[in-house]
């Protein structure tokens, strides 16, 4: 026996003796046995690494129907599951017992294009119900790491790809790198379409929705996007859907990288990412930083504004230079995350996070862009000289017959032409031709300088205890948001009542809890719990604190995972008991999913109902009216009252109701080639439409609209008493029914082990159902562009997306991404492509990346064109004036792309 290790001889005497020797019959063997999915199909995935951490480690790969089994040591683990082209995942730490086989169900999201190099791990569960929610809803997923390594830092860039998302039309439909965007999903509208953050609401504001400018992606692991009445999961007010950012989460191995990159326009990046656990688990943690800066396509230009300029008709130098202002598309974006996750056992944890992003812009190129083209100006001109002829009294006309008038006090800021300050004369004249007159006025439209900024704090903590078959939780959140405008140096004069320079500052803040408890059966899952919210906002508008709503909502929810292990159906069940002070109105909110998998396909259909409150600024805020400049950049010569200055608020708004029903089937090929198609149908009554048009007099209280008139009246080439008219305010009411419905096709085909091609095709049909003449008939304030059981103007009805993604030896990865959208689109172009190039290869101890955007240079222009955008189809009440080219509603702003832009990243791998 001397030849024996001394391992195989205790062995041997234990065996003799008949003690126990800790090794363990393969019939009573502790193992974990599970399936790995992919998340948003539910469909099996073959070829998963899953990798066992804990007192024993060990892996297995998932065969063919996406099983696999782990033979390990009693104790706690964490299991990491890994596949080319997903995002790594990790599940939260829990125990198996000495000869248990633990039964698991993983799923792992699919990464679209640019998928090797270093990876941040993501987050998933091992019960089997959760695991299958995923597929229960329709969702996507953008993972933060893939945006960093592109040089995409606000979200929203990579959001508005996604099929049936589309960029609001509060600017996000502009080149500009740092206008405001806002986002609504299926064409519904941004009202029904709500941010979170690891899913607590962000509350709105003044600004009304939320501006995703402020989406930074240093500190987020994922953004999650979930449409239609699915997202009431987390029991929400959201119609069209939910756009939740995911913050990093604890690893319990220790990770940490950093980014640098460079871009055109002098776009520079710096990101630091780490997450990791103290020994024995106890105490995980998640840290990030970030910054980013770019000049963008002007950098300290002095540029002339027509619109801001005292007399654009001075030829005086004096004059003339009190319309050149500073222009820029400098912008800021930092971000930091500090979360901490405290351990006190396997069954126990508390979790406490801080989310910072701060945005800052020069405004007057950034959101100033609107440009008025020199044929546009010359129609206007040439309308203004004809005007003249017919009405005969002109009376530069007797020296030059080509030649018409401008009134006394016709200048954007109520001056003469030709009238210095103080009415000095400044070598202008009142007698212009077409020709003269568009020389005064074409160019960039702008209202002078301007900055802004956006910040938020985001606060949470969130306490998990299971004890027993019950998961108990308790989470509370606060979301601090911040907005500030500055237009002190608005324009050189302050003579026109309501254009005086103005500046605000808004602090919109929502805190919220929510507690329940999840009771975890053999067959199924049932929760319960309870969700209260306060939203409350106040600003200063120039030096005057404004009064605010403070609104509470509160709710009670049941939902239940039917999941028998032998079954192949899976049923979802959520009930809300709903209550908002907003309009003191309560609603009981179900939905109703059914999960059928065999093999490898997939069957799904569900149905809903959500409603959704109005903004409280909506309901009680002050009338702030645009200032000259901005409302220059937007004037049109017909239809009554459809010039707004202003938004009026609406006390008499109530809730939009929705109902929606959702069908959906997947399929796997074979590996992780599968496809899945989605058709949705949707109903949306009392539909909110803002933007309505209404006259001055609904306005209680005296308000001097003069220098709005005569701004319309210098622009169309009318009389005052004609522009009248054309002047109104904005405002909002349930008088709408829309009926949204489409399909959506996602899939991946896997050529080779090298070569794979992401797809996506939808179209987003968005018709409205209502006839109220006060919605359609210009005479009663109504808009023209909105017909009856057609597609709603803006929203395209189709898009799709192609990457194609290869991987060469030592791991050089090429993927060219191809867009294409419709017309009808938010950027009032024809239907248009564009594409993207990324490549990433190792390089050192890291991952180099360049990225090409717009890389065939589609339609790259920066300008706003006044005038020069697609026609909309307007309805039965349109009149030959609004078919007038350039003017009217027959014609609109167009928007270019981003310039082609290249950057480069090297993200260094520090442990």
């Amino acid at each position: 026996m001397r030849h024996l290790s001394i391992a195989v001889r205790v062995a041997l005497i234990m065996l003799i003796f008949g003690l126990p020797s800790g090794v363990t019959n393969a019939a009573d063997a502790t193992k974990i046995a599970g399936k790995v999915l992919e998340s948003g199909t539910g469909l099996p995935l073959s070829g998963v690494t899953v990798a066992a951490v804990g007192p024993s480690t060990a892996k297995s790969i998932t065969d063919k129907d996406g099983n696999f089994t782990l033979t390990l040591s009693p104790g706690s683990y964490v299991l990491i599951a890994s596949l080319n082209g997903y995002e790594t995942a990790e599940t939260d730490p829990f125990p198996i017992a000495e000869g248990k086989t633990q039964q698991v169900t993983l799923a792992i999201q699919r990464l679209s294009g640019f998928t090797s190099g270093i990876k941040t791990l993501g987050r998933t569960t091992i019960r089997a119900s959760s695991a299958l929610q995923t597929a229960a809803v329709i969702s996507a997923t953008i993972p933060a790491t893939a945006l960093l390594k592109q040089n995409v830092y606000r979200a929203a860039d990579a959001l508005r790809r996604l099929p049936s998302v589309n960029a609001g039309t509060r600017g996000g439909e502009t080149a500009a790198p740092g206008d405001d965007i806002s986002l609504d999903i299926r064409g519904i509208g941004t009202l029904e379409t709500v941010a979170m953050v690891d899913g607590n609401p962000i509350g709105p504001g003044f600004s009304f929705s939320y501006n995703y400018n402020l989406s930074p992606v240093f500190g987020l692991r994922n953004v999650k996007v979930l449409y239609g009445s699915g997202s009431d999961l987390y029991g929400v007010n959201a119609i069209g859907g939910v756009i939740d950012m995911q913050t990093l989460e604890p690893t319990v191995q220790t990770q940490a990288n950093i980014t640098q990159s460079w871009a055109t326009w002098n776009n520079l990046s710096t990101t630091f990412q780490a997450t990791g656990s103290t020994s024995g688990n106890k105490f995980g943690y998640a840290l990030a930083f970030g910054t980013q800066g770019q000049d963008g396509y002007f950098k300290h230009d002095m540029m002339y504004q027509p619109t801001a300029a005292f007399d654009p008709y001075a030829t005086d130098p004096a004059i003339h230079n009190l319309g050149v202002y500073p222009d820029d598309t400098s912008i800021t974006s930092k971000g930091s995350l500090l979360k901490g996750r405290l351990n006190f056992n396997d069954n126990s944890h508390l979790t406490t996070t801080w989310l910072s992003s701060a945005y800052w812009a020069d405004k007057t190129g950034n959101g100033d862009n609107d440009y008025l083209p020199y044929d546009v100006a010359l129609a206007n001109g040439q309308n203004r000289l004809n005007a003249a002829i017919a009405g005969g009294t002109n009376g530069c006309q007797p020296g030059n017959p080509n030649s018409f008038t401008l009134g006394s006090g016709s200048n954007a800021n109520g001056s003469t032409p030709g009238q210095g300050p103080g009415g000095v004369p400044d070598g202008g004249s009142q007698c212009q031709t077409p020709q003269s007159f568009a020389q005064a006025n074409f160019g960039w439209q702008g209202a002078g300088t301007t900055w802004q900024t956006y910040s938020s704090n985001i606060y949470s903590a969130k306490y998990e205890n299971t004890i027993g078959k019950n998961t108990i939780s308790a989470n509370t959140f606060t979301n601090i948001y911040y907005h500030t405008s500055d237009r002190t140096w608005q324009l050189p004069f302050f003579t026109v009542p309501g254009d005086n320079a103005f500046w605000f500052n808004e602090k919109a803040a929502n805190t919220g809890l929510t507690l329940s408890d999840d009771v975890v059966n053999l067959s199924n899952e049932f929760g319960f719990g309870y969700f209260w919210e306060n939203s409350a906002f106040n600003y200063v508008l120039t030096g005057k604190p404004q009064k605010a709503p403070i609104t509470h909502d509160t709710a009670f929810f049941f939902r239940d995972a039917w999941h028998p292990t032998a079954s192949r159906l899976t049923a979802y069940g959520n009930l809300w008991l709903k209550h908002s002070t907003v309009t003191n109105t309560s609603f009981i909110d179900p939905r109703l999913a059914f999960v059928w998998q065999e093999g490898n396909n997939v069957y799904r259909i569900a149905g809903g109902k959500t409603s959704t409150q109005p903004f409280p600024s909506q309901i009680i805020t002050p009338f702030v009216p645009l200032g000259i400049g901005s409302f220059n950049g937007h004037i049109t010569c017909s239809g009554a009252f459809a010039n707004s200055i202003g938004q009026v608020p609406s006390s008499e708004l109530k809730p939009e109701q929705g109902v929606d029903q959702e069908a959906s089937f997947g399929h796997r090929f074979a590996g992780d080639s599968t496809v899945q198609l989605t058709l949705y149908n949707a109903n949306v009554f009392k539909k909110i439409y803002t933007g309505l048009s209404l006259p001055l007099s609904v306005l209680t209280f005296p308000f001097d609209a003069s220098g709005y008139i005569n701004a319309v009246a210098s622009f169309c080439g009318i009389s005052p008493a004609q522009a009248a008219p054309l002047v109104g305010v904005s405002g909002a009411a349930n008088i709408g029914h829309t009926w949204a419905s489409g399909f959506d096709l996602t899939g991946r085909g896997r050529i080779s082990p090298q070569f794979f091609i992401d797809y996506s095709y939808d179209t987003e049909s968005s018709v409205l159902k209502s006839n109220d003449p006060s919605l359609i008939n210009p005479a009663f304030g109504g808009d023209v562009r909105l017909i009856p059981d057609s597609q709603l103007f803006l929203v395209p009805l189709h898009k799709w997306n192609v990457n194609l993604d290869y991987t060469f030896r030592d791991n050089i990865e090429v993927a060219l991404d191809t867009y294409h959208v419709s017309d009808n689109n938010t950027k009032n172009l024809p239907s248009y492509t564009y594409g993207n190039l990324i490549v990433s290869a190792p390089l050192g101890p890291g991952l180099f990346s360049t990225t090409v955007n717009n890389l065939w240079q589609t339609d790259a222009f920066y300008e706003g064109k006044i005038g020069l955008g697609s026609p909309l189809a307007l309805n039965k009440f349109a009149t030959a004036s609004n078919y007038q080219p350039f003017f009217g509603n027959s014609s609109t702003e167009r928007f270019g792309l981003p310039f082609r832009t290249v950057s480069f990243a090297y993200t260094l791998r520090l442990k």
